[in-house]
């Protein structure tokens, strides 16, 4: 299925070292494209110079748009920015470019009318993890075997930065997301597998940069909290 447009949303928490070298890296991939694309940027409360560079490529190109927020967490910045896209499919990309982002292709050859949501894994054979410390592989497992039990979702990467919604089916799930921080992907998988969306993992070929927004001993402790929240908020009837 081929696109004619596409909205790039980029959630961004004190990128001001390298923000540059990835839009760089995104506008020199979509030069060569056959699809137009916006890039929408959800700061998330930067309290660096993240937002005096990401307007300078705002000032320069009419297609990159930024969104300030206040400090509320990586859920809450994508769930704001991606309702401002202006088009039918949506593609969460991880300001690092921890999968290189010329495997856009590896969706968008995928993609099919019927596909809901794509998102990239780094469980496939097909897949490639490199450069991550093995406790952090061992924790993401756990977590993984966590929101199988626990939420009954069967997607073996629910963490992986790179998805693509249809909008046109998905925009309901995100009005009804609720999760602020990390774990608002695995709330939107959960509301997808309620409303029987159809889902697709793409392999990509994922490299660890070494400074993560994620801190182990202290996220996963709220995350598992969050996965009890979800539980009872379906429990109680939270989610339409």
């Amino acid at each position: 299925m081929a696109l004619s447009n596409l909205s790039i949303v980029i959630p961004v928490y004190n990128e001001q070292e390298r923000i540059s070298a990835s839009l760089d890296t995104i506008l020199e991939y979509l030069a060569n494209s056959d699809f137009h694309c916006e890039i929408l940027i959800g700061d998330d409360g930067s309290d660096d110079n993240t937002v005096d560079v990401v307007n300078k490529y705002v000032e320069k190109h009419s297609n990159i748009h930024l969104f300030q927020y206040s400090h509320r967490g990586k859920g809450a910045v994508i769930k704001d920015t991606i309702m401002m896209a202006n088009d039918a499919y949506c593609f969460i990309c991880d300001a690092d470019l921890s999968m290189p982002i010329t495997q856009l292709d590896r969706f968008l050859l995928d993609l099919d009318e019927n596909d809901h949501i794509l998102y990239g894994t780094r469980e496939s054979v097909f897949s490639s993890r490199i450069g991550e410390p093995y406790f952090r592989y061992v924790l993401g497992r756990v977590f993984n075997f966590l929101t199988k039990l626990l939420l009954q979702i069967n997607i073996k990467d629910t963490q992986c930065g790179f998805k693509m919604f249809n909008m046109s089916v998905c925009r309901d799930i995100f009005e009804q997301q609720t999760m602020n921080g990390f774990i608002f992907d695995v709330e939107l998988f959960f509301l997808a597998r309620k409303k029987q969306l159809n889902t697709k993992e793409i392999p990509i070929d994922w490299y660890y940069y070494g400074d993560s927004k994620v801190r182990p001993s202290i996220d996963s402790f709220k995350m598992f909290i969050d996965i009890i929240r979800i539980r009872l908020n379906s429990f109680f009837g939270r989610y339409k």
